[in-house]
């Protein structure tokens, strides 16, 4: 039995923004002090069973080039695994992590996809079974092994601050 989830955020009480006609939430980022950072908790009321396969898929815009930090957070039980943006010397990056273990896929991102307004899909389609992942951002695939998520899995999955 697999069960796909798809991440679809409309005016949420947080930040709620307009762009070229799409709504999405606007997060606080590292720029932030940690108190002020928001978050969105998807499974805070409840934390459904995946099984066979769990896919994440989302928009996202890069308001601040220079800022943002944690973009997600799964947690699996023993372990959690991140999707972090980078910023360093004019050169960006989304790392996944294994948090405190491993970064599994560094993704350099172009500058002219760094644009307010400009939205990158991206989208995780962990295959339980198999121990991987495939990884898709903005058309751009790569693949990941040696995850570690169980099958089944009742995951945690926190955006922006965790």
């Amino acid at each position: 039995m697999s069960k796909v989830f798809r991440i679809v955020i409309l005016f949420i009480a947080l930040k709620a923004v307009c762009v070229n006609g799409q709504s999405g939430l606007m997060f606080n980022s590292n720029d932030s002090i940690i108190d002020k950072r928001t978050s969105y908790n998807v499974f805070k009321y409840q934390q459904p069973i995946f099984e066979d396969h769990l896919i994440i898929n989302f928009d996202l815009s890069v308001w601040d080039k220079q800022y943002l930090g944690y973009i997600f957070n799964l947690v699996t039980g023993s372990n959690s695994y991140s999707l972090n943006y980078l910023y360093d010397r004019n050169s960006a990056q989304l790392n996944f992590n294994i948090n405190g273990k491993s970064n599994k896929l560094a993704i350099k991102l172009d500058s002219s996809v760094l644009r307010q307004k400009n939205w990158l899909h991206i989208s995780f389609d962990f295959d339980l079974k198999n121990n991987t992942a495939i990884v898709n951002i903005n058309h751009h695939q790569d693949s990941v092994d040696d995850l570690g998520i169980p099958d089944p899995v009742r995951p945690g999955l926190i955006f922006g601050k965790s």
